[in-house]
């Protein structure tokens, strides 16, 4: 009998520490979190084909400049961005117009950038890129330098 108690105990203490909610991200990011350049790992919940494409995806910041350029798996991109408070504007990107022979990164990167409108850094160090809502459109991991 005690030993089912204690089972049971055991098993509504995971049972409730498995229905918490964890916040994953930091609190407002500031823009030097933005600094550097970031790996794109995952968009709209789907890791990166690292196969597809040239190129691996990336963004680069750099916030001095208030820059942004980068790599969409096949087409390189450019610009400037705006920021303020957890909040970017990245309406201000030009990208090279090569066809190659694996489109899919490519269209996935231009059209998750087209939705972002916050950033925030998780708590593992990620650059998560979010639209209006608060929804993740990208991940990113910052690149380390070799």
């Amino acid at each position: 009998m005690k030993k089912n108690i204690i089972i049971s105990a055991a098993a509504a203490i995971l049972l409730l520490a498995a229905c918490q909610t964890t916040s994953t991200t930091t609190s407002v990011a500031t823009a030097d979190d933005l600094n550097g350049e970031w790996t794109i790992e995952v968009i709209n919940g789907a890791a990166i084909d690292k196969a597809a494409g040239r190129d691996i995806p990336f963004l680069g910041f750099d916030v001095k400049k208030k820059s942004l350029y980068g790599c969409t798996g096949c087409n390189r991109i450019t610009g400037s961005y705006e920021n303020a408070d957890g909040t970017v504007d990245l309406s201000r990107l030009a990208s090279t117009r090569m066809m190659c022979a694996n489109m899919t990164n490519e269209q996935l990167v231009l059209g998750a950038l087209a939705g972002v409108k916050q950033f925030n850094i998780s708590k593992d160090g990620r650059l998560l890129l979010t639209d209006a809502d608060g929804k993740t459109l990208m991940e990113l991991v910052k690149r380390v330098d070799k």
